[in-house]
């Protein structure tokens, strides 16, 4: 059965305005579809039909060199092409134009999938930073050490924020309730940060908290690497 989660449409700023989205988990591959074939009576084994598929993939591709549209049971594929010309005597130049694959849907396909198609509401995961792994540069160690004055690197997911606002960034949060802000942010995208620390710092046991505001939302939202760090070679309290 399919789940789904009902979100805030963040393309619209009305508070009342949301969207569902289907969860569709973990990609199926063709050992999955051909996993469920049924091969009785049809004279193929899997090897076979996996053959078949192979040299039916081939056949598409050559129609779709020569510019064909091509009409399967689900689906129709059709190349198009993309980049600017600048006038009717200009033609295609690799680098500038380029060709993709357009599809679209078979109505009695996208029918025979959508009637009645169970659906199961789910609970959605909050959309908070999600640091995942941490490296310390001096001793490459992860998910272990935090060296004051040295480079880091944390990976993971919706990571990237402001660095012109000091209340977000990578935060050491210290069990008295005491932070200190890495600096000198390298690099700032959803999946890596790369930063360093400053040179004093307390030396003990520190939560490493990356605090945001996640696309989508206008709130600061904090999230935390699971395991704790030791500040090495820090000062002493």
């Amino acid at each position: 059965m399919a789940g789904y989660i009902v979100i805030e449409n963040p393309l619209t700023e009305d508070p009342e305005d949301y969207k569902g989205v289907i969860l569709t988990g973990k990609a199926a591959g063709l050992d999955d579809v051909l996993g469920l074939v049924n091969y009785r009576n049809t004279g193929l084994t899997e090897s076979v039909a996996r053959a078949v598929v192979q040299e039916v993939t081939h056949s598409i591709a050559r129609l779709l060199r020569e510019g064909r549209r091509v009409q399967l049971p689900f689906v129709t594929l059709y190349p198009v092409m993309r980049g600017p010309l600048k006038g009717p005597l200009d033609t295609f130049k690799v680098g500038r134009n380029y060709i993709v694959i357009n599809a679209e849907t078979d109505g009695g396909f996208e029918e025979e999938v959508t009637r009645d198609m169970p659906l199961d509401k789910r609970q959605p995961v909050a959309r908070v930073p999600q640091p995942q792994e941490y490296l310390d540069g001096r001793t490459e160690q992860v998910n272990t050490t935090l060296t004051p004055g040295g480079g880091a690197k944390i990976k993971g997911d919706l990571l990237q924020f402001d660095k012109s606002d000091a209340e977000q960034g990578v935060f050491a949060l210290y069990p008295d309730g005491s932070r200190i802000r890495a600096r000198d942010y390298i690099r700032n995208t959803d999946r890596e940060l790369g930063f360093a620390w400053p040179d004093n710092m307390p030396a003990g046991q520190v939560a490493l908290q990356v605090i945001t505001i996640v696309r989508g939302t206008s709130e600061l939202r904090s999230g935390e690497l699971k395991r704790r760090l030791t500040v090495s070679n820090g000062t002493q309290p």
